[in-house]
């Protein structure tokens, strides 16, 4: 189950701060993921999923935006780069701010991970984005929800 945090700036600084709350996806890639984690099926299925472009060999992927050609994942999308860190890391919480609805829609189908914005969910998880999260906020603290829908009955954020 995915577990989604809504936080205040003060709060995200100090969980930041101790090192289990991530908010630069990107930088925490390239430091801890390209060239140390193995790419795994379930990674390379959301590369495919997220930028239609199939994982070839280590730490390449035909690209979509290159004509299918093998490009570096560093230059995977930030999205990509959070549900990878999501999935290799399963211990510390990724900023999702910067994720598309594509890579929240593959986010919230796995059995694990950790995400958070700051002070709200994204306008664009209405809608077709579903999958079981419990959601961290003032005051609904590990409440379950299928569904952004779901969640906005009776519930005010």
């Amino acid at each position: 189950m995915v577990d989604i945090y809504l936080m205040n700036e003060d709060y995200t600084r100090r969980q930041e701060s101790e090192g289990r709350f991530i908010r630069f996806n990107d930088r925490y890639f390239l430091l801890h993921f390209l060239d140390k984690i193995k790419v795994t099926p379930e990674m390379a299925s959301a590369i495919l999923t997220i930028e239609g472009g199939k994982y070839t060999e280590p730490n390449l992927f035909a690209s979509k935006y290159y004509n299918m050609r093998d490009v570096s994942i560093e230059y995977i999308s930030t999205g990509c780069k959070t549900v990878l860190n999501c999935l290799a890391f399963p211990d510390k919480v990724f900023f999702a701010e910067e994720c598309g609805k594509n890579a929240l829609k593959v986010l919230l189908q796995r059995k694990q991970a950790s995400i958070y914005f700051d002070y709200y969910l994204p306008h664009f998880f209405r809608g077709d984005i579903a999958g079981d999260f419990r959601l961290f906020a003032d005051t609904l603290d590990g409440r379950v929800f299928k569904s952004y829908n779901e969640l906005c009955r009776g519930v005010r954020l």
